[in-house]
This record gives structure tokens, sequence and C-alpha cells, in this order.
């Protein structure tokens, strides 16, 4: 499950199966940028780089 205490998940339009799975995709997203910022997750660029992951997953975000 993705990391919900405090920090940053993008709100999507998905149920079932789908949501579970973009929640796996999430937190794969996560912890690749928590290797990258450690403690300074919730950092401006680690929002903009768990948005930019998840984009790459092919998802499409709005603001």
């Amino acid at each position: 499950m993705p990391i919900n205490h405090g920090n940053y998940v993008p709100h999507v339009n998905l149920t079932g199966e789908a949501l579970k799975a973009y929640h796996a995709d999430v937190a794969v997203c996560q912890q690749q940028i928590l290797q990258q910022y450690g403690d300074k997750y919730t950092n401006n660029n680690a929002i903009i780089d768990v948005r930019h992951c998840l984009i790459k997953k092919g998802y499409v975000l709005l603001s």
C-alpha cells in the first residue's frame, strides 16, 4: 500500500482491481523517491517526481 501518513498521493477515479494496481504503482514510485530523498519525501521536488513516475507508468493525472 502507498504511504499515506501526510505524504502526497494523487487521487484517481478508479475502482476495484484497477485501484489496487494503482496503489501498488504509487507504493513503488514512493519507494523509489524515498531512496532518493530520504526523510525529505514531502519536499515539492519529491511530489513532482512521484507524479512523473506515475505518468511514466501510463497514468493520466490531473492537477
